[in-house]
């Protein structure tokens, strides 16, 4: 069955004003309406459950800023002030005396910085609730994919090289994917219905929780479904600027000099999805890279984010097969074997601390979920004090069985749905835009140097945890599967596939572009390209020409190019996505 090529919606954002804006904005209001949400368990929460409602027309108004010197009024208690007597623009005058800086190149330091905390989220109290157990222990690092990202140690994958520019090397381009911000529970998950049960019990008067459950006796449900969190757009924030301080200086003009850019050099153009919140994820992120207010600064592609419509951030809409049951919900099941040897002694001790009510496994799993979803949320959880260091690595186990089985490795559409992007970065680094649908790239969009452009230092993207392990499967990362197949029978460690590695809240994929001296000491230089998930550099050894290089990961840069030309000649998305 041949597969249909779809165009796509591009607003040019960052350029329009703000009548324009509102204009685009009533025009393309996507009200994309729900399936009926598949009733199941927490698993991995997999991104695509449901297209959003995209709003769009007030996003880049100016700021209403007070003007200066006005004399100070206070309504009356009947008086509102009228909408036309705040002003709507930005000041033009009485800005003081600026002047901006150059542009910033930390990535060139010996010294890399890392993320390591997540404020102002808090990290649960592990030495009051077990004091026996490792004092040490981090368990917001143990909640797979819904840990927040946090920088790896340089040697995770091998290779003994931080992000920093290798000595002697210069960058070029940088190629960033990133995952979007940290979210509310998605739609068709059990939580709320946990929270439905709770609450019945709490009414029916028979309920009674004790010791380290007591607080379930006055617990409600507060969490949203589907958008990011006050915390979630902060960490968008937050590595928009990351990317600000260490590739500032790639930008072919200075943002915030807007009156001296060349006007015949485009503005850069950044991709994201319509939903809701990878679109938030892409506008907090650009407010974090350029600052406010974005006007002028640069353009955001927003590609549909539904079925009919071709888009390499979320392919899976795209390739019917892989929404098959015996496909979609492989790790699902693989997930639920494991659950059911790892948490039989953690229900029998949780139910002895209740009545009126007993949990199942499916509502002890529910709860772990709920301490990742309400610190991420709320700032903090009492569900995180339960659970042992034992049990939270289990709990990372059975969403790393998800992944492998549903969206990775172990699964076999996952190359297939992470060839569209591979393709993409292929034609930026070959400057050759794609010409025909062979995956789930948008032709239509791909073919336009303004929706697609090939000439950029700095390219990024933002999309779902789902496709980010696809996206290492197609790049034929194999150091990530060097452990093999995961058992559900036992905890596989040590191994080299986990989700929080891979794709956590933020998670981030970065391909540096650079020259480097073809020897040491020698005055001739060459192209060459590495991978950094996460602020760790990952192997290519996977690839054709990519020869094991444990000092610094990178490869040649034309080796890489035919490598993957190579690796893409190997999938079939056709047969994969369409066939029997």
């Amino acid at each position: 069955m041949p597969k249909p090529e779809y165009d796509s919606e591009l607003i040019l954002a960052g350029s329009c004003g703000s009548r324009l804006c509102t204009a685009l904005g009533e025009l393309l209001q996507l009200d994309m309406q729900s399936e009926e949400p598949n009733k199941k368990e927490h698993t991995i929460q997999r991104e695509h459950a449901r297209p959003a409602r995209k709003q769009i027309g007030d996003v880049f108004q100016p700021d209403s800023l007070p003007r200066s010197r006005r004399q100070p009024h206070h309504p009356g208690p009947a008086e509102q002030p009228a909408a036309g007597r705040i002003p709507a623009e930005r000041p033009a005058a009485h800005l003081g005396n600026t002047q901006f800086g150059d542009q910033p190149d930390l990535i060139n330091s010996p010294r890399q910085p890392t993320l390591q905390n997540h404020f102002p989220v808090l990290e649960p109290n592990r030495t009051a609730a077990h004091p026996s157990d490792e004092p040490d222990f981090i368990v917001s690092r143990h909640w797979g994919n819904l840990s927040p990202m946090f920088s790896l140690p340089t040697d995770t994958f091998g290779i003994q090289s931080g992000p920093e520019i290798p000595a002697g090397c210069q960058i070029n381009q940088l190629h960033l994917v990133h995952r979007h911000g940290a979210r509310y529970p998605t739609s068709g998950t059990l939580l709320p219905q946990f929270g439905q049960m709770i609450r019945a019990a709490q009414d029916n008067g028979t309920f009674q929780a004790t010791g380290d459950l007591a607080f379930l006796n006055q617990w409600k449900f507060k969490l949203g479904s589907e958008v990011l969190t006050p915390f979630g757009r902060s960490q968008m924030f937050q590595l928009g600027v990351s990317y600000r301080q260490k590739y500032g200086f790639l930008l072919p003009s200075d943002p915030d000099k807007p009156h001296q850019q060349d006007k015949a050099q485009a503005l850069p153009v950044f991709r994201t999805t319509s939903q809701h919140r990878m679109y938030h994820s892409a506008l907090n992120f650009a407010a974090g890279f350029f600052g406010l207010p974005l006007e002028g600064k640069y353009h955001q592609s927003i590609i549909i984010e539904n079925k009919g419509f071709n888009n390499s951030l979320a392919p899976y809409l795209s390739c019917p097969n892989s929404q098959l049951p015996e496909r979609a919900d492989a790790g699902t099941r693989a997930a639920q074997v494991w659950k059911e040897v790892s948490l039989k002694e953690t229900q029998q001790r949780l139910n002895q601390l209740v009545s009126g009510i007993q949990f199942s496994i499916s509502d002890i799993n529910t709860m772990q979920a709920l301490c990742a979803y309400e610190s991420v949320a709320l700032g903090t959880s009492e569900f995180c004090n339960l659970f042992t260091p034992g049990e939270w690595k289990d709990f990372t186990y059975a969403n790393d069985l998800e992944f492998w089985y549903s969206a990775s490795f172990g699964n076999p559409d996952s190359a297939a749905l992470g060839a569209g992007w591979t393709e993409e970065l292929l034609a930026r680094l070959t400057q050759i835009s794609p010409t025909a649908g062979t995956s789930s790239i948008n032709v239509t969009l791909d073919a336009d140097p303004v929706t697609f452009p090939l000439d950029q230092s700095i390219y990024v993207d933002a999309t779902h945890d789902t496709v980010l392990t696809a996206i290492v499967v197609a790049l034929n990362l194999t150091s990530l599967a060097q452990s093999g197949p995961l058992p559900t029978d036992r905890r596989l460690e040590p191994r080299s596939f986990t989700s929080t590695h891979i794709s956590p809240f933020g998670a981030q994929l970065a391909a540096q572009v650079l020259t480097c001296p073809t020897a040491p000491g020698s005055s001739s230089t060459s192209k060459s390209i590495r991978f950094i998930l996460n602020d760790a550099v990952v192997p290519l050894d996977g690839l054709q020409g990519c020869a094991p290089n444990n000092s610094t990961g990178l490869c040649d840069l034309d080796n890489f190019i035919t490598g993957l030309e190579s690796r893409l000649s190997e999938i079939d998305y056709q047969k994969t996505c369409f066939g029997p």
